[in-house]
């Protein structure tokens, strides 16, 4: 199958149609061949693709503070983190405990924690941890909201904050470096070791000719004469259906554009909405809403493999649980950069660009980031045998190449938070 195009002149307006046609046999024979091939290429990218038992081992890290917590908080025992080693086979467990936790409560927290993964095929290493991801987000929040009553001097270097649960410190977002006892009174402030990461200031990240359905990874722009050119705007997200109205919107980052704002894909005349609704400064999420006013939204999604060959695959599930998947590999699908992969390596940072600050963004250490244009495209993982998608968030920015915040998101469940909204999938 494959999508046509045609252009319709009507009264002096141009009216862009998208049909779905079966091509010529032997075209379409040739379609399928680049596109099994395209399918075999992404399934076998280890970055990308994550089996079923790996999908399986992710659920079950998300679930497993809720499942345990509670029947161990009577004994002092609290699940810091999760983190998960580089072969995504090996869990690492943080754990505070208080210095009345006798022997037998932690042994039977820990044969807990091993029947929780049972039949799973994971390896579960024990970590000692003096402070809760809880803690350190609190910290974290405080430093960046009080900065003027600590930083004195560096206060206009501060420009972002958050927790680092697996080294147990609070992280302060710099500019440039920050005297030693700028950084001790801090530490002494909110009573958790705090560390100093130098970073440029980041970025906010701002597929060409497409048809109805419009699909996550496109090719967005505000200007008419730019659309279905490698000169777009932004990337177009996952698609939301709001929960005031129940009508499916695109999504996209919210610093793209204003609220009101007509949006283009493929032509000049394709304006296929408007923004109506967004979320930026201040808030958990960075993104917005279109209205669309041609064609629908699905939840088709961009996936390019390292060849550069793009298939198109469904949304099926999402993130179970953002906070409980540091160290899993997930891949960017923007507009610009069409495929970034790399490692989740923190959570709830909070991070200032020139559109605003926004809290609980997800940093991954990428070797190459993504670039401007990316974002509001999609953050995923793909399963094996289907190459269909598991979504993570939409692009917010990006930062130092190699860095744990070389590329930064919005997560699902805060963009659904922020919105009201929740995310398409099959």
């Amino acid at each position: 199958m494959q999508r046509a195009v045609f252009l319709l002149a009507l009264g002096g307006a141009t009216l862009l149609i998208g049909i779905v046609t079966p091509a010529p046999s032997s075209e379409s024979d040739v379609q399928s061949n680049e596109d099994e091939a395209v399918l075999a290429e992404i399934l076998a990218d280890p970055e990308m693709t994550i089996s079923d038992e790996e999908w399986a081992r992710r659920q079950a890290s998300g679930s497993l503070e809720q499942s345990i917590s509670s029947r161990f908080r009577s004994s002092g025992i609290q699940i810091a983190y999760t983190q998960w080693k580089s072969d995504e086979a090996t869990q690492v467990v943080g754990v505070k405990r208080s210095p009345e936790t006798t022997e037998d409560e932690f042994a039977e927290f820990q044969s807990a924690v091993l029947d929780h993964f049972n039949g799973l095929g994971v390896t579960i290493e024990i970590a000692e941890a003096q402070h809760t991801s809880d803690e350190l987000l609190a910290a974290a929040d405080t430093l960046f909201a009080e900065k003027d009553s600590w930083a004195r001097g560096s206060v206009d270097q501060i420009i972002g904050a958050g927790p680092d649960p697996v080294n147990g410190e609070a992280i302060i977002w710099a500019l440039t470096d920050v005297p030693d006892a700028i950084i001790e009174s801090a530490s002494l402030m909110v009573n958790v070791p705090v560390r100093v990461e130098i970073t440029e200031r980041p970025t906010d990240a701002t597929r060409f000719v497409d048809t109805s359905p419009w699909t996550a990874g496109n090719a967005l722009t505000h200007i008419p004469a730019n659309a279905g050119t490698s000169r777009h705007h932004c990337s177009e997200g996952y698609a939301w259906r709001r929960w005031d109205t129940g009508v499916v919107h695109a999504g996209s980052a919210g610093h793209c554009w204003g609220t009101g704002t007509s949006v283009y894909q493929s032509t000049s005349d394709q304006r296929i909405g408007y923004v109506n609704h967004r979320s930026l400064h201040n808030s958990t999420a960075d993104a917005l809403l279109i209205l669309l006013r041609w064609g629908i939204a699905d939840n088709s999604v961009w996936v390019t493999a390292l060849s550069g060959g793009t298939l198109l695959r469904e949304v099926v599930a999402v993130d179970p649980e953002p906070d409980d998947n540091i160290g899993a590999t997930v891949c960017a699908s923007g507009a610009t950069t069409l495929r970034r992969c790399g490692e989740i390596a923190l959570r709830n940072q909070t991070i200032t660009t020139e559109s605003g600050t926004v809290f609980r963004l997800t940093c991954v250490r990428m070797d190459r980031t993504i670039i401007g244009g990316d974002s509001g495209g999609p953050i995923l993982s793909t399963l094996s045998g289907s190459g269909n998608v598991v979504a993570y968030g939409q692009i917010k920015g990006f930062g130092f190449p190699g860095g744990d915040c070389a590329t930064f998101y919005s997560t699902v469940i805060n963009i659904s938070a922020e919105l009201e909204a929740t995310i398409l999938i099959n």
